[in-house]
């Protein structure tokens, strides 16, 4: 649902009618508007039954079950009475008091559509049963007219509407440092805390690509009060080190969300694991994605630079060879060298440079301490 507030400044006066200060209409995403002030719910489109003499439209108002509701009737007249100013009808409350309008010209339709011409309302005329009230809402005078003759239909609900409450959690969650290669999955949980039907419509993630997701519920989904549905967030970042950070946008039908929408705030960094074989090949990962990506790059030009580039792998995947081996000591000087190939120095020359060897400097100077080669 989405709130939508008509503010009126205190006490205006229009016409010798004192408005007051705040009316309230909420859009309760039905194709229905709810009135907090009358506990009326009208329907979004005042043009939706069309034209009927009063008795048709009654019956059609007594059939009608839409937006979940089936007590549908007429608008009633309070106050028997012709002319302008008149709020103590549903509709002369709604034109004056809901939607600030002049005696004489309709100005403000909020968010209603179709909102023009003459409707019938509930009540018939005292004085004579061939007749009843009607209101116009092109000028917001209240009259009757004969009931064969047709006017346009508009209905209410009457009863107050119980209201969804979404509650999210975790409302963010740090996953934290998680190995290459190796994804990290948390359920996150939507529930529905309120009395009324919450309505989910959509979900998705706004930034960073190394968040997924999947809903335990095809979308749309309802839940009813107290139900809850969980919402698989995984990580698998394809850096190393630098925290990446994204938002998971819930839109939903919560009266009391801004924008109809609820966020959770998501952080994570890639690391390598402190099992030195894993964190091998979890770097190995990285190297592949740096070159995809332009990011690490063999130092020289044309062939040169292909035969540096994948002499470096090769001397980490031998790392790993050397690890599952069980040869520390080969493995740690393995290191070693490869070290030197990428640390900037011109004594040796590097294999590798680009935007990424520093990060592959921190994951080798890792797996040295994981075998404590240093």
């Amino acid at each position: 649902m989405k709130k939508i507030f008509y503010l009126l400044s205190a006490l205006v006066l229009v016409i010798g009618l004192s408005i007051s200060p705040r009316a309230e209409l909420i859009d309760m995403g039905d194709e229905t508007i709810y009135d907090t002030d009358s506990q009326i719910t009208w329907l979004k489109d005042a043009g939706m039954a069309g034209v009927k003499n009063w008795d048709d439209a009654k019956e059609w108002a007594d059939n009608l079950v839409f937006a979940g509701l089936d007590n549908w009737r007429l608008p009633i007249v309070i106050d028997q009475i012709h002319g302008y100013n008149i709020t103590s009808s549903e509709m002369g409350y709604l034109y004056y008091i809901g939607l600030g309008n002049p005696a004489g010209i309709l100005i403000n339709t909020g968010p209603f559509i179709n909102l023009y011409g003459p409707f019938w309302t509930d009540t018939e005329y005292s004085l004579n049963p061939d007749r009843a009230w009607g209101f116009c809402f092109n000028c917001g005078d209240q009259w009757h007219d004969h009931k064969y003759d047709y006017l346009r239909v508009w209905v209410v609900s009457p009863g107050e509407r119980l209201e969804p409450n979404i509650a999210i959690s975790p409302l963010e969650y740090d996953f934290e440092g998680v190995v290459l290669g190796i994804p990290t999955t948390v359920i996150a949980t939507i529930t529905n805390d309120g009395e009324g039907v919450l309505n989910v419509d959509d979900i998705y993630l706004e930034g960073s690509s190394i968040f997924d997701f999947e809903v335990q519920s095809p979308l749309p989904f309802s839940l009813l009060t107290g139900e809850e549905i969980g919402v698989n967030i995984t990580c698998d970042p394809f850096t190393l080190y630098d925290e990446e950070t994204d938002t998971l946008i819930i839109i939903n039908d919560d009266p009391d969300e801004e924008d109809q929408s609820i966020m959770l705030n998501l952080k994570c960094r890639g690391v390598l694991s402190d099992d030195s074989y894993e964190a091998v090949q979890g770097l190995l990962i990285y190297i592949q994605q740096s070159v995809d990506e332009g990011a690490l790059y063999g130092q020289s030009t044309g062939s040169s630079a292909n035969n540096r580039l994948n002499s470096f792998i090769e001397m980490i995947e031998l790392v790993g060879d050397l690890i599952d081996e069980n040869k520390v000591k080969q493995a740690c000087d393995q290191l070693q060298s490869a070290f030197k190939r990428v640390d900037g120095s011109s004594n040796p020359h590097d294999f590798v440079e680009g935007e990424a060897t520093n990060d592959v400097t921190e994951g080798i100077i890792q797996i040295m301490n994981n075998l404590l080669c240093l």
